[in-house]
């Protein structure tokens, strides 16, 4: 199985008003590139990501077999070829103007191959359940929320990649004022996860909770307003690096893409 993740430094317009940076892409399964780049300043309306096969041309923005407009600051690419090297980039976008944020550097990424099947048999045998213990929130725990954590929501912490990372991260808000989100399960399973989200922008309302499972629902949330969480695993002596912060508007629903770039000139 091949498996590529690769992140750039911003490319030339970096400082600009709308710069892109942290762009990064990795390919958890076949045919599949799932894109992460940090919130630039301002918080755009939504974003343009460009992708096409390394030794192909870019396609119009008309063209959505080579084009998407999140309003996150991630989006997966299915329906690629299997083994290819992809390259990709992306663009803030805002409609008060209108106007367009620079392009990030490129960066390219392999897609993952599904591995061929092999028939095995298998012997199941019973065995006696091995208890497990769920950590409670310690006070350090909660000192952690209020110190590390909260930097880590303030974008200052690494993107986890190592033993017990939480990758896979999805957000949905299909009802207003609820936030649900789902990731896949850390290699080796935790014994929970610690969870923190905070409102974007509005300083001391970050909160922690600690899931035994890979699902969070988020309730009474602020209508319209953008989230963000990050996630690690925990073990009984240890705990995994923190994800990447994930970002989504609450109960906003996606728009139709309008005519690229917003000032106007077609590319």
């Amino acid at each position: 199985m091949l498996v590529s993740s690769l992140a750039v430094t911003p490319g030339a317009g970096a400082g600009a008003p709308g710069a892109i940076s942290g762009l990064s892409a990795h390919s958890g399964a076949a045919g599949e590139l799932t894109v992460t780049w940090h919130v630039p300043e301002p918080v755009p309306d939504d974003y343009r990501l460009m992708w096409a096969p390394a030794t192909g041309d870019y396609r119009t923005w008309t063209d959505l077999s080579g084009n998407a407009f999140p309003t996150d600051n991630q989006h997966t690419i299915t329906g690629l070829s299997e083994g290819e090297t992809y390259k990709l980039k992306v663009r803030a976008r805002y409609r008060s103007g209108p106007w367009s944020g620079p392009w990030s550097a490129e960066i390219r990424a392999a897609v993952t191959t599904a591995e061929p099947l092999t028939p095995t048999t298998t012997t199941t045998t019973t065995a006696p359940p091995t208890p497990t213990t769920t950590l409670p929130a310690t006070a350090d725990d909660q000192t952690a929320a209020k110190t590390g954590t909260k930097q880590a929501i303030e974008g200052r912490a690494t993107i986890g990649n190592g033993r017990g990372s939480v990758g896979g991260v999805r957000l949905t808000s299909e009802t207003p004022g609820t936030l649900s989100v789902t990731w896949n399960r850390s290699n080796p399973a935790p014994n929970d996860y610690e969870f923190v989200w905070a409102r974007r922008g509005q300083s001391g309302t970050d909160q922690t909770m600690y899931p035994t499972t890979e699902q969070v629902t988020l309730t009474g949330l602020v209508q319209g307003a953008v989230y963000e969480v990050q996630i690690r695993s925990r073990y009984s002596n240890w705990k995994g690096e923190w994800s990447f912060t994930y970002t989504k508007r609450v109960a906003e629903p996606e728009p139709e893409p309008e005519p690229e770039p917003y000032d106007g000139v077609l590319e």
